[in-house]
């Protein structure tokens, strides 16, 4: 029998120059999936005027979204980070680079490096049912190792 719980899944997020000392992640949302991923495509094909099939590799960034329970210091030091890295007027913008690590409820880490924060909601959306909707925050990676 195979175990495949991700109850007890952390993520640690060190972002330089705003969260140097890094953030522990686990307040996770129950209303969107806590840690999700993109299919990564690693190469794109065309077909010559002939018909021949001509296929290349082609690097991609590793997309990775988070889902936070919204209005928790968790969430909120989030929400911390997306301001300081959204360009505005009159605005310092830090460009943080982040590194992500999951860690698994095996034991297994997942490391992602060279990091940027590419989206978040500025303000918390409220669901029809009057509950706060959950908060997902983007994050694009360069490499995992």
């Amino acid at each position: 029998m195979e175990d495949i719980s991700g109850t007890g899944i952390e993520i640690t997020l060190i972002a330089l120059p705003t969260f140097p000392a890094g953030l522990t992640l686990n307040a996770f949302a129950d209303d969107a999936d806590p840690l999700d991923t993109p299919e990564l495509q690693t190469a794109d094909w065309g077909m010559g005027v002939n018909g021949d099939l001509v296929i290349w590799n082609t690097p991609k960034p590793i997309e990775v979204t988070i889902n936070m329970i919204p209005e928790t210091e968790q969430e909120r030091n989030l929400a911390l980070l997306a301001d300081a890295n959204r360009p505005a007027k009159g605005k310092i913008t830090t460009k943080d680079v982040i590194v992500m690590t999951a860690s698994y409820p095996d034991g297994t880490r997942k490391p992602l490096t060279s990091g940027r924060l590419v989206a978040s909601l500025p303000l918390t959306p409220v669901a029809s049912a009057g509950r706060f909707k959950s908060k997902p925050y983007r994050f694009i990676f360069e490499n995992k190792l």
